[in-house]
């Protein structure tokens, strides 16, 4: 009798989870005007031979699977809901880490603005690896709080809230607020990128790890001489970064300066960048730790096999001038998005090849 009865309400189970889902299907016929999907896989193989004080050496090798539902209405509203799952080549578990995605999205005629858990990619895109290691794009695809972006004419600036920590006995409030744009005129740009890492307490603080502040400022200005000098894309930039820290109620603030200077040369498929960093050493908690240094040079070379909207593949190899040493980097990244035909494709870079 028991295991009847365990089996009806098994079935009663079933039966309200598939007949709320078909009417949660019906009601989205009615509102909104039209549905897409997307469904994404990112592939990573990176492999570091660094002997450095700085970086461990290891090897990175996964995959990240996105699949996304919408719902759009009028083309302006979408719900979005989907989830990131990360395979590790080597973990001991199959999945090694979920981030859950649930989003509104109002994309309006010269402003966007996103709430939710949705992708990150938007702000590593634009960013320089001293203000987000790339590391990050691997094991942190996700923003949880908002991003708004206003565009017009060769103009764009977005305001975002990324919330990494919710407070609780054992976890630390923290958060991200920050701000990134470009403003192209001619041949010249103007990047900009501000935020702020707020590392506050739990609910049982830590005398032994006070209340912390931690941000950074970044401007460069540059030009685009695509179609010059016989290939296909070049732009030269030079820029100033400042970050500031402090530890509440111990020490002042600190505020290191330094400057970059980028060439990037990209001719049928086959790309080479170079960053150089002059300045003082900047402890940012996202940047990347070479950038610890008061002089670091990396040297990027890659190729990209496949090209197409749908796929993407690139091969690189990086040099690391840093502490008197020369470090390797290897690197492999696939990038596959398929999706239906009434999909808006989002007007973002890879931030794989930034």
């Amino acid at each position: 009798m028991k295991m009847k009865r365990k089996v009806r309400g098994r079935r009663i189970r079933l039966f309200c989870i598939v007949f709320g889902f078909t009417i949660m299907l019906q009601g989205a016929n009615l509102v909104a005007q039209s549905t897409s999907w997307s469904i994404g896989l990112n592939g990573f193989a990176d492999n570091r031979e660094y002997k450095s004080q700085l970086q461990p050496p290891e090897s990175l090798l996964g995959t990240q699977l996105v699949p996304e539902f919408h719902l759009v209405k009028d083309t302006i509203h979408t719900f979005g809901v989907g989830f990131s799952m990360l395979s590790e080549f080597g973990h001991t578990k199959l999945i090694a880490d979920f981030d859950f995605q649930l989003y509104y999205r109002y994309r309006g005629q010269n402003f966007n603005f996103t709430f939710g858990s949705f992708s990150k990619n938007d702000i590593y895109a634009c960013s320089p690896k001293a203000i987000y290691h790339d590391v990050l794009t691997y094991y942190n695809p996700n923003i949880q709080g908002l991003l708004w972006n206003y565009h017009k004419g060769g103009g764009s600036q977005s305001v975002y809230l990324d919330w990494t920590g919710r407070k609780s006995e054992t976890t630390r409030e923290t958060f991200i607020m920050g701000t990134f744009g470009t403003y192209s005129r001619g041949l010249f740009f103007l990047k900009n990128h501000i935020y702020m890492y707020h590392y506050a307490s739990a609910n049982v603080p830590d005398p032994n790890s006070p209340l912390r502040d931690n941000g950074v400022a970044y401007l460069s200005v540059g030009a685009n001489l695509n179609g010059a000098f016989y290939v296909d894309s070049l732009s030269l930039s030079v820029g100033g970064m400042q970050s500031y820290q402090r530890t509440r109620g111990v020490t002042d603030w600190e505020t290191p300066l330094g400057l970059l200077f980028e060439v990037k040369i990209q001719h049928r498929g086959f790309g080479v960048t170079n960053t150089l960093y002059v300045g003082q050493g900047h402890k940012l908690d996202w940047g990347d730790p070479f950038y610890q240094l008061k002089r670091y040079n990396r040297l990027d070379i890659y190729f990209n096999p496949l090209l197409f909207d749908s796929v993407k593949a690139m091969f690189g190899i990086s040099l690391h001038f840093a502490e008197q040493k020369i470090h390797h980097q290897q690197q492999f990244f696939l990038k596959v998005l398929f999706n239906s035909d009434n999909f808006h494709k989002p007007d973002t870079k890879n931030h794989f090849f930034r």
